[in-house]
């Protein structure tokens, strides 16, 4: 039986306009409730020697928070970090500095999303300070910036508290993608990058996209 050729490592040649054009479509395709097109075991094959992502994601590890569901993509596509309250760990930074270095991907994403506990806990500890414990106290003052960063409301009601939550998340998420410029050398000075924050809503499905920062 033949053996079969494996192709050289690919690069991604999209720009960021073009990468985030196919994430507006991908979650319009997701909203029109088209299929994810998972690809067989011979096009699977074709990057089994290398990968080309378009777009590096940062989102939340909320089990209801895909970027490749809710941008309707396949394998090779995204290069995604997730952790919880889509901050810019230095894990983070270093994970996009390596697809922007050696993958030559143009766009980054930070997706925050509606009802996001950790921007919640952060909310709540700012109201009432608890230690909750070595590590989520880290992850929360990640979040403390954007919690000081939103007013509160003029009253206690469910809407007003969650008006509060929302403004949190999408302050949150812009937050941190102009951290992930600050922090990194590689990401601010290469060339082609952009990037964008995002807001993810849970039951609409639908990815509202700020300009590029």
């Amino acid at each position: 039986m033949a053996k079969k050729k494996i192709k050289a490592p690919k690069k991604n040649t999209l720009s960021a306009a073009q990468a985030l054009r196919k994430l507006k479509q991908g979650n319009r395709s997701y909203l029109g409730h088209d299929p994810i097109n998972y690809q067989t075991e011979q096009e699977r094959g074709d990057f089994w020697n290398g990968q080309e992502p378009y777009a590096a994601i940062v989102s939340c590890a909320d089990s209801r928070v895909s970027p490749e569901i809710m941008f309707n993509k396949g394998l090779d596509e995204l290069f995604v970090i997730r952790v919880a309250g889509n901050i810019a760990t230095t894990e983070a930074v270093a994970s996009i500095e390596y697809a922007v270095a050696h993958l030559n991907t143009n766009l980054i994403v930070v997706v925050g999303h509606e009802k996001c506990g950790a921007v919640q806990a952060a909310l709540d500890v700012a109201d009432t300070p608890t230690d909750l414990g070595y590590n989520l106290n880290s992850l929360v003052a990640h979040i403390a910036p954007a919690v000081a960063a939103t007013p509160k409301p003029a009253g206690r009601t469910k809407k007003a508290q969650d008006q509060r939550l929302t403004n949190a998340v999408k302050t949150n998420a812009k937050l941190a993608a102009n951290e992930l410029r600050e922090r990194s050398k590689i990401i601010r000075t290469a060339r082609g990058v952009k990037i964008v924050w995002a807001y993810y809503h849970l039951v609409a499905g639908e990815v509202e996209f700020s300009d590029y920062i």
